[in-house]
């Protein structure tokens, strides 16, 4: 082996270290070390806020169902998705900034023939059936293994 470890520590550590390093560079990569760095600023304040909100236990409850699924991708899965929900998310929100949901009117099968005219509305339902193809195909893989 080349480098500065050797000498003071065996090749067991130093295939540690690494490993450890790889694993910060994808907590890095994922956003968690920027969380855990937000979370230990006013760490006394956050935790008084947190253990009086019953609504945000039962978001941490609802978190660690999220966090067994993302266990279960690739870092660069995660970037992926991470990158697309911004996305998703921003438009998401400027729709509902232009909508008036009081304003809204029951759309028939005409009226929904009709709007399929419109470019925004197909890309849209693009987003949806890709979303809905994709969502089927896992879980008919994850009906069918063992």
């Amino acid at each position: 082996m080349s480098g500065g470890l050797e000498g003071i520590a065996g090749e067991a550590e130093v295939e540690a270290l690494k490993e450890l390093v790889d694993l910060a560079v994808q907590m890095k990569k994922a956003g968690i070390i920027d969380a855990l760095r937000e979370l230990l600023t006013d760490y006394e304040g956050k935790m008084a806020v947190l253990s009086n909100d019953v609504a945000l236990f039962r978001l941490i409850a609802l978190a660690s169902v999220v966090l067994d699924a993302t266990r279960r991708l690739e870092p660069e899965g995660v970037q992926k998705i991470k990158r697309n929900s911004e996305e998703a998310m921003y438009c998401a929100l400027r729709s509902l900034e232009e909508l008036d949901p009081s304003k809204v009117k029951p759309v028939g099968l005409g009226g929904l023939l009709s709007a399929l005219r419109d470019k925004d509305v197909q890309t849209g339902l693009g987003l949806l059936v890709g979303l809905a193809k994709n969502l089927g195909a896992c879980v008919r893989g994850s009906s069918q293994e063992p």
